[in-house]
Formats: structure tokens, C-alpha cells, sequence
């Protein structure tokens, strides 16, 4: 992992991806640490019920590629942690438009030029349905959130939804052409 310079961390919901950020920043204390968390990157759930929001990622995306691109040629120091980022874009929008599908298809091109990984958290069956849900949360918006995506999607159950999205990142992976890998974060 020594020659890799952008980590992108995708998986579901509460399977770890902010503890690994955690984890690779105190890994790389002796690196220039940029990371990203999913907020920052206006990927979390609240910024899923924004419509066409995925029009505005693609864009904003671009412009954090060309940033990483721009500081890895001055910086041989640089490390940069993207919790959730292109994949996490495919799985949150209902649908690309054809304009917005071109622009990713770009994006997808500038990501295989960088020295990058991608890491997802995996969770086994009998683990997704007590983390994926947040359980902790207790914001009378997630949980209609959480409902509203299961009605959109189709599924009766929070489990069911979330099986199917870990099954959707690694077949979404799978044909792309980033290095990837999956991780068990030990909690």
C-alpha cells in the first residue's frame, strides 16, 4: 500500500468506513494527511434526498480529482482519505442522466490515473441488519429516510435493502478498472 495515494473507503452504512479513516490517519502521522469525510464530500444520507444531487456530485467530484491531481504533483507526501465517493454516487442515485453519465464515465477515467484504492468495509449477513440501520441514530428523519428508501427500492426489510447494496458496490466495483479491496474493521 506503500504507492498508494488515495484511499476511497465505500461500503454500507455502518460497516466501518469511518473507524478506517481513523485507523489510515494515524497510519500515515508521518504523511500530509488530506481526508475527507463523507459530509465533506456531500455524500451522507441527508444529502441523498436532495434531487438530481447526483448532477451536482459528478461535477464537484471532478473538481476534488483534479485538487488531488494538482497537490500529488508538488506534494510527494500526500495522502488522501475519500469516505465514500463514485461508487456511493451510483448507489444513492435512482438515476444517471445521460449528460451526468458521461461526465462519471470521465470521472471513472481521471480515478484510473491516480495511484488509488479502493478499501470497503464488508459485513457478513448476520452483521448488517444491528450496524447498517444505525441503530444509534435516533433522528425522526433518518428513520423516514430509511423507510422512504425502502419503499423507492422495493424491499420489505432494512436487511434486505442492505444485502443488496453490499451485493451492488462489489458487482459496481467489479467492473470497474480501480484496484479494490475488502476489509473486516474489527469494532
Amino acid at each position: 500500500m506503500a504507492k498508494i495515494k488515495v484511499y476511497i473507503l465505500e461500503g454500507l452504512p455502518g460497516a466501518g468506513k469511518d473507524t478506517l479513516q481513523r485507523k489510515l490517519i494515524k497510519r500515515f502521522k508521518s504523511k500530509n494527511v488530506y481526508a475527507f469525510s463523507e459530509e465533506d464530500l456531500l455524500s451522507s444520507w441527508k444529502h441523498a434526498l436532495i434531487p438530481r444531487v447526483e448532477d451536482l456530485l459528478v461535477d464537484y467530484f471532478d473538481l476534488v480529482l483534479s485538487y488531488i491531481e494538482s497537490v500529488l504533483k508538488q506534494d510527494t507526501k500526500a495522502v488522501f482519505i475519500l469516505n465514500r465517493f463514485h461508487v456511493s454516487l451510483l448507489i444513492t442515485a435512482s438515476k444517471l442522466s445521460p449528460k451526468t453519465k458521461k461526465k462519471y464515465d470521465k470521472l471513472l477515467t481521471k480515478l484510473e490515473k491516480l495511484p488509488v484504492c479502493i478499501l470497503v468495509p464488508f459485513l457478513k449477513k448476520e452483521e448488517i441488519e444491528k450496524r447498517a440501520v444505525h441503530p444509534e441514530r435516533k433522528e425522526r428523519a433518518w428513520k423516514k429516510h430509511l423507510q422512504d428508501w425502502l419503499n423507492q427500492k422495493g424491499f420489505r426489510t432494512a436487511k434486505e435493502a442492505f444485502e443488496w447494496e453490499q451485493q451492488k458496490i462489489l458487482k459496481i466495483l467489479q467492473t470497474q478498472k480501480i484496484p479494490y479491496r475488502l476489509v473486516r474493521i474489527k469494532r
